[in-house]
């Protein structure tokens, strides 16, 4: 677990300094292993974009995937008043059961965003 953890701090400092990222492993390499746990089915609606009113673990699901394929950091990095933040890029969000809620970097106030505002903002 340290070592995991070592190599995400690791890929926060080569992306915040500009320098290529090391492919770190995601949660489909580990599917197979000791650890996995039972894959969980839901009747959900196919995911909009444009909404922000989405099931927070498909929301989580989705921002991931956005991630990997534009090569971003997309890491847990603390829990603040019940809430788990994660960095997105060069920004914090935190999710909701109905939002997505980023960090301004100015004035360091949460506002709730949608998937394509997100996506817009210097990641």
């Amino acid at each position: 677990m340290r070592s995991e953890f070592a190599r995400a701090v690791k890929a926060l400092g080569q992306a915040k300094r500009g320098e290529p990222l090391i492919k770190l492993a995601s949660y489909e390499d580990f599917s197979a292993s000791q650890f996995a746990q039972p894959q969980r089915t839901y009747d959900e609606p196919v995911v909009d974009t444009n909404s922000v009113t989405i099931n927070q673990r498909t929301l989580r699901g989705h921002i991931e995937q956005i991630a990997r394929e534009r090569g971003l950091v997309f890491v847990p990095i603390k829990s603040e008043q019940g809430r788990q933040i994660y960095n997105l890029g060069s920004r914090n969000i935190y999710f909701d059961s109905t939002a997505i809620f980023c960090m301004d970097n100015v004035t360091r106030d949460w506002m709730p965003v949608s998937i394509p505002q997100l996506l817009q903002m210097d990641l």
